[in-house]
C-alpha cells in the first residue's frame, strides 16, 4: 500500500495531519492532486499541503520508502499518526469488530 500525508493549518495555528492510504496501482502524484482538490473544496479557507509520501505495511503500520513522483520521503512518525486515526469513526456503518 502507498500513502500521502496532508497537513492542514487550523485557525489556532496548529496543524492537523490527514493520512490517505491507497493501493500500489495508483500514483502518489495523482492521488495527491485529487485529495488536495477534495480537501480544499471541503475547507476552502484552510491551507493544505502534501508533506510526506511513501509506502505502508498495514499489518504493522510501518512506513518507509519515498514517492518519486512527489519527491517526498516517508517520515518516521507517519505510522504513529496513521494508527491514531479512528477509521471506524470515519465510516460508522462499517463494522470493524471481529
Amino acid at each position: 500500500m502507498k500513502y500521502i500525508m496532508i497537513n492542514q493549518k487550523m485557525d489556532n495555528g496548529m496543524v492537523a495531519k490527514m493520512p490517505i492510504i491507497f493501493p500500489n496501482l495508483l500514483v502518489h502524484a495523482d492521488m495527491a492532486e485529487l485529495c488536495l482538490d477534495l480537501v480544499k473544496k471541503m475547507w476552502p479557507d484552510k491551507e493544505c499541503t502534501v508533506v510526506n509520501a511513501g509506502e505502508i505495511s498495514v499489518r504493522d503500520v510501518m512506513t518507509g520508502s519515498e514517492s518519486t513522483t512527489l519527491k517526498l520521503r516517508a517520515h518516521p512518525l507517519d505510522g504513529r499518526i496513521i494508527s491514531m486515526i479512528d477509521y471506524q469513526f470515519m465510516y460508522p456503518d462499517f463494522n470493524l469488530k471481529p
